[in-house]
């Protein structure tokens, strides 16, 4: 009796070596997650397909709240049973986006710069005020000089011509500084764009110095402008309002 086999045997044994092999199914790696420091508290247990590396940040979900840890060490020798690696993590809050700060000198440069258009402004106002006062003050000389005594008319020039030179005396002097700043600045134009700003910084200091001081003599300026123009002003008008009701004028 012949050990071949059949034809029904060899098409089973062909039908059987075509069969498709079923993949290998990886299984997952229990890993215990505890604290890593003493006394080493479980976290979790997790099933993973990789192990973290020492180092790596890995988002944990304990009681439904998801939390960034970070991986300090990896123990293959499992605490227990449950699992075959243990990941020793601590906590690692998350790091909040870094806003780059300003320049603090590109800030103090525009606040410098928004101060002065301020200041330029208001100044250019307070001149037109003024000038308008001053002749406001001529004004009502021209109208009432009929009634005035020479006394009076003599005081009221000589206050308010006071007043007047020491306004346009200080503003002389302004317009002098500002030149003098201006011809600084030009001889700066034809310089490389580093020396440029070296020279600019320390012209712009030097400005501020300057105006310090300034603003010490305006100081000893403004008060006795004030007061000359204020003082025969109101000389005027006293006199024009003394020959209406009939008081006697002064000086």
């Amino acid at each position: 009796m012949s050990d071949e086999p059949r034809g029904s045997d060899k098409a089973a044994a062909v039908t059987k070596t075509d069969e498709p092999m079923e993949p290998v199914r990886q299984s997952k790696i229990p890993v215990l997650v505890v604290e890593s420091r003493a006394p080493f508290p479980e976290l979790a247990l997790f099933q993973l397909d990789a192990i973290p590396r020492q180092g790596d940040n890995i988002l944990l979900v304990i009681q439904g709240q998801g939390a960034n840890y970070k991986v300090d060490f990896v123990n293959f020798n499992p605490f227990n049973q449950k699992s075959q690696i243990t990941l020793g993590c601590s906590y690692s809050p998350p790091v909040a986006a870094t806003v780059a700060p300003p320049d603090l000198k590109e800030r103090v440069d525009q606040v410098i710069k928004a101060n002065t258009q301020m200041f330029e402004k208001a100044q250019a106002y307070s001149n037109a005020l003024t000038l308008g006062g001053y002749a406001g003050v001529f004004a009502v000389w021209s109208f009432s000089k009929d009634v005035l005594t020479k006394k009076t008319t003599n005081a009221a020039i000589v206050l308010i011509g006071i007043s007047l030179i020491l306004y346009v005396s200080w503003e002389i002097f302004g317009m002098i500084q500002r030149a003098i700043a201006q011809a600084k600045f030009v001889t700066l134009v034809d310089k490389s764009p580093v020396e440029f700003f070296q020279l600019l910084d320390r012209q712009e200091a030097e400005n501020r110095r300057l105006a310090q001081r300034h603003f010490l003599t305006w100081k000893l300026v403004v008060l006795p402008t004030i007061v000359t123009g204020y003082a025969g002003a109101l000389l005027l008008i006293y006199n024009a309002a003394a020959n209406i009701f009939g008081v006697p004028q002064w000086p």
